[in-house]
C-alpha cells in the first residue's frame, strides 16, 4: 500500500492545527509519526481516513482518494493502549523485546533510527495515543 499526504492544512475555529503537511509511505517501509500532544497527529490520521476533511490538500491510498469503499479495506486502531502506562517508554521497549524474545541490544538502533531518545524517560501513559 502506498499512502501519499500532499499539502494538508486544517484549522478549527481559526486555529491552524496542520500547516502544509507532506509525506509518503510506501509498502514495506516503517513510518513513525510522532510529536507532542496537540501537534496534529490524530487530526492527520482522521483526515487520511476520511473522517474529517482538510481545508487544503489531499490524501491518496494507492493513487485513490479515501472513500467509504476504500475505508472498509483499511485497518487502524486509534487510541488503543498498547503498553504499560506506569512504565517509561524505555521500560516498555525492554519488556516487549523480551516478550518477543528479541535482543535488547536492538533498542538503541530503534531509538537512533527514529530519533526518539528525548522521550525514553516519559511515562508511556502520558504519551498521545
Amino acid at each position: 500500500m502506498n499512502v501519499k499526504v500532499k499539502n494538508i492544512s486544517k484549522s478549527f475555529r481559526r486555529k491552524k492545527v496542520l500547516d502544509n503537511i507532506n509525506f509518503e509511505i510506501n509498502s514495506g517501509n516503517t513510518f513513525l509519526y510522532a510529536g507532542p500532544n496537540g501537534a496534529g497527529k490524530s487530526t492527520t490520521i482522521n483526515i487520511a481516513l476520511g473522517f474529517i476533511k482538510p481545508d487544503t490538500g489531499y490524501v491518496h491510498f494507492n493513487g485513490k482518494l479515501m472513500s467509504d469503499n476504500l475505508r472498509k479495506k483499511t485497518g487502524v486502531a486509534l487510541e488503543f493502549e498498547t503498553g504499560f502506562s506506569n512504565l517509561t517508554v524505555y521500560q516498555n521497549f525492554i519488556f516487549l523485546l523480551k516478550v518477543y524474545k528479541l535482543p535488547t541490544a536492538n533498542i538503541q538502533k530503534i531509538i537512533d533510527k527514529y530519533k526518539i531518545d528525548y522521550m525514553m524517560n516519559y511515562k508511556y501513559g502520558k504519551l498521545s495515543k
